[in-house]
C-alpha cells in the first residue's frame, strides 16, 4: 500500500509543480517582477518551501526505505517537520492569493461601453 501511495504522491506533486510554474509564468512574464514586487517575492518564498518540502519527501522515502519497520524515529521526525513545511506552504499561498500578480504596462484600462443612437 506504502508502495501505491509512493507512486501516486509522486504523480500527483509532478502534476501541481507543472501546472504551477505554468501559472507562476503566466502571472509574471517579467523576472524583474519576481524580486521587486511583493507578489514576486511571495512566489519566490512559496517556491523555497515547495523545494524544501520536496527534499523531506525524498528523505523520508528514503529513511522509510532504509529501515525495516516503516515507523523509525527518524522518519516519523521527517514527516513532522515536512507537516510543518505544509503548513507553511499553505500559509505563503494564502497570503499570496491575497496579493495582485504584476502587472507589464501598469493597470488595465477600463473597459469601454458603446453607446446607442437614440
Amino acid at each position: 500500500m506504502l508502495v501505491r501511495y509512493a507512486a501516486l504522491s509522486a504523480g500527483l506533486f509532478a502534476t501541481v509543480l507543472v501546472t504551477g510554474t505554468a501559472a507562476a509564468l503566466l502571472l509574471v512574464d517579467d523576472v524583474q517582477a519576481l524580486v521587486t514586487t511583493a507578489y514576486g517575492r511571495t512566489l519566490l518564498v512559496k517556491l523555497t518551501l515547495v523545494a524544501v518540502v520536496a527534499g523531506l519527501a525524498l528523505a523520508g522515502r528514503a529513511a522509510v526505505r532504509r529501515s525495516a519497520a516503516a515507523q523509525s524515529p527518524r522518519s516519523g521526525r521527517l514527516a513532522r517537520v515536512e507537516a510543518g513545511a505544509l503548513v507553511g506552504v499553505l500559509a505563503v499561498t494564502a497570503l499570496l492569493i491575497s496579493l495582485s500578480p504584476p502587472r507589464p504596462d501598469g493597470p488595465p484600462a477600463p473597459p469601454t461601453v458603446a453607446r446607442q443612437a437614440p
